[in-house]
């Protein structure tokens, strides 16, 4: 479903990668992720805590947009701690160097299910258009409906996950 997406919004080019999360127990867990370059469609962690980063800002504000993080490294991580909350650790450990993210709460009945997260290597590879394109993608609607219907299974699958994953 994540590849239909990716079609939709032309996110197809090998510097965008979109993962999809539901929240449990202050954390998010990956479900799923596309890529069409084959290191950015490795699921890297399973488990991300909730810190002021892309993924919990757009679950409490229903959106986020950055653009323009740096491409040198130490820049992008200094950038990635003091502006979106993360620890170091964690942003040390980001495998794919995004440059740009957008963060779409998915939302089915009124109920936030989880949180759709769009990358790119690209400085501005994904941004407020893109956000504007994604919330009228018919494949973002079936996504957050897929996930509403599978919901009482999350928690779960947190549990099973959680005491090898769960970053402390």
């Amino acid at each position: 479903m994540l590849k239909r997406l990716a079609r939709e919004l032309d996110m197809t080019q090998t510097h965008h990668r979109l993962s999809v999360y539901c929240h449990r127990d202050e954390h998010f867990v990956m479900l799923a992720r596309y890529s069409t370059h084959a290191r950015w469609n490795m699921p890297g962690r399973v488990i991300y805590r909730e810190s002021n980063d892309v993924i919990s800002d757009a679950w409490n504000r229903g959106e986020s947009v950055v653009v323009s993080l740096p491409q040198e490294k130490a820049k992008r991580v200094e950038k990635q701690c003091d502006v979106q909350g993360m620890t170091r650790e964690d942003a040390l450990g980001l495998t794919m160097p995004s440059r740009s993210l957008v963060g779409y709460r998915l939302t089915e009945a009124d109920t936030h299910v989880g949180v759709l997260v769009l990358e790119s290597t690209q400085p501005r590879g994904v941004n407020s258009r893109t956000l504007d394109a994604l919330q009228g993608a018919a494949f973002a609607s079936a996504v957050a409906s897929l996930m509403s219907i599978s919901r009482d299974h999350f928690p779960a699958m947190v549990e099973y996950v959680k005491p090898t994953a769960a970053p402390k």
